[in-house]
């Protein structure tokens, strides 16, 4: 039988913004679902194709010259072309003076990693066991329940240990991708916005609105997580029906974060266009709105 393997992106070491209280953050790599703001477009891939910044380039070609394709440090504009030609052995990332295996501050990432459950929770346990009594473990995407069973191994090994788990959600699975590990997960960050606009509050946010149902008569605790995009998720009309699914499943918690607008770089990093989403980031205004309808509303509203 082949081992279970589990991919990611990135680790982030010390997050007070993916869960409660200090939080150990693996972003698991691979997205079916292309939001036109998504800050991270390089996790969409179930690999990452391999990302170039060129500010940071030494135009001395050492890439060129090891890389088995003979790909250009200046990479082609289609990423198509790159995921199609590029074997992500990593020689160009080695052989390059300003990039580091393994590290985003470089010339040259190759940002997907590979391991087991067991050799990344080694990897993370120490650092778990800083925060063990303030905090816990996240595991976000991407979508992470993608890679449902490497997951459901992963929060299996933390909660073993003792730790509390977190779990990041788009809500765009299948039900029994949510049951399957509902009983090792202690929080859920369940992304919401509504696919159907126009429609009934019931009926707007299709599956997200029945797996939240779901999750909602479980006794783990769930924070709706909305992301505000000016034109898009901001409307007076989205706010309020976003109130009524979150009234009729009884949650009372909701995250509003508002539009990083620092994510350009990823774009040009894959030789893609900035799309016109990502610079819709929300006027203070806009924000202070939201967070007082909510607030009237009962719930408890965080920013960040």
């Amino acid at each position: 039988m082949t081992p279970v393997s589990i991919r990611y992106f990135a680790i982030e070491w010390l997050s007070k913004h993916d869960g409660p209280g200090a939080r150990v953050v693996v972003f698991l790599q691979g997205c079916h679902f292309a939001c036109p703001w998504c800050h991270s477009p390089h996790s969409s891939f179930e690999w990452s194709p391999i990302l170039f910044f060129k500010n940071l380039c030494l135009s001395c070609n050492r890439c060129q010259e090891v890389c088995p394709e003979g790909l250009r440090g200046a990479l082609p504009t289609k990423t198509a072309d790159i995921s199609a030609r590029c074997r992500r052995c990593g020689a160009c990332v080695v052989a390059c003076p300003a990039s580091r295996p393994g590290g985003m501050a470089s010339a040259l990432v190759l940002p997907t990693q590979e391991a087991t459950p067991e050799t990344l929770f080694a990897t993370i346990q120490p650092q778990l066991e800083m925060v063990r009594k303030i905090g816990g473990l996240t595991l976000s995407g991407g979508e992470a329940l993608l890679q449902g069973e490497a997951v459901a191994h992963l929060l299996r090994l933390a909660r073993d240990a003792g730790f509390h788990t977190t779990v990041e959600t788009s809500g765009l699975l299948p039900l029994a991708c949510y049951q399957s590990i509902a009983a090792l997960v202690d929080c859920w960050l369940f992304g919401l916005r509504s696919d159907i606009p126009g429609a009934k509050a019931a009926d707007r946010f299709g599956m997200r609105g029945s797996n939240l149902h779901y999750l909602a008569s479980l006794p783990s605790r769930i924070v709706v997580r909305k992301p505000l995009v000016a034109g898009y998720t901001d409307t007076e009309e989205e706010i309020e029906v976003t109130i009524d699914v979150m009234k009729e499943c009884g949650v009372s918690e909701i995250q509003l974060l508002p539009l990083n607008p620092h994510s350009g770089h990823y774009y040009s990093a894959l030789g893609l266009s900035c799309p016109e989403a990502t610079r819709a980031t929300p006027t203070a205004a806009a924000v202070a709105t939201a967070v007082n309808r909510f607030t009237a509303s009962g719930f408890t509203v965080t920013v960040g």
